[in-house]
């Protein structure tokens, strides 16, 4: 670790997440998903906090998903919750500029779903794309009038897709 930085580890794949922001202490009552992949960070406007939202790229069918990890202004954490199951080898994703995350299925015929990182709007799959093995997914909103988004597939021959709304 380089001068000036600290560490420490926030969460243990299997394990229950220890909550530092609750007094007494205690632990999450879901465990940390399993092979945690991409992730993104959304502010929390409300209480000054912040989420971390991450995938979990489980090769089970059915067993992978996205998690999120909630946190008060100081760092402390307050929550952890699953936001989407039922799903396979959720690779990596992407932030969309509305603040919703984008988790990508890696298996032939994966779907792009789009993820509430504050769980109050169910998951959704997102109808612009088609059926992939999805990676990971990227926003243009230079021109907020026209954005542009993309995602890719993780294949030897796999495409680069752009999608512009009419």
């Amino acid at each position: 670790l380089s001068e000036g930085l600290r560490s420490r580890i926030i969460a243990k794949s299997g394990e229950p997440v220890t909550l530092t922001g609750l007094s007494p202490t205690s632990t999450s009552s879901e465990n940390f998903h399993k092979e945690p992949d991409g992730a993104a960070i959304f502010s929390w406007f409300e209480t000054g906090g912040w989420v971390y939202v991450s995938n979990s790229e489980v090769k089970e069918r059915g067993r992978g998903g996205v998690g999120a990890i909630y946190f008060d202004k100081d760092g402390n954490v307050l929550d952890y919750r699953r936001l989407l199951g039922g799903t396979t080898m959720n690779c990596s994703g992407g932030p969309t500029p509305w603040g919703t995350w984008v988790s990508c299925e890696e298996i032939d015929g994966g779907k792009a779903y789009q993820v509430d990182p504050f769980g109050i709007h169910p998951p959704e799959p997102m109808s612009i794309f088609d059926r992939g093995f999805f990676e990971s997914f990227a926003h243009d909103a230079r021109n907020p009038q026209k954005p542009a988004f993309y995602v890719t597939e993780d294949k030897e021959r796999g495409p680069l897709r752009r999608v512009i709304p009419h």
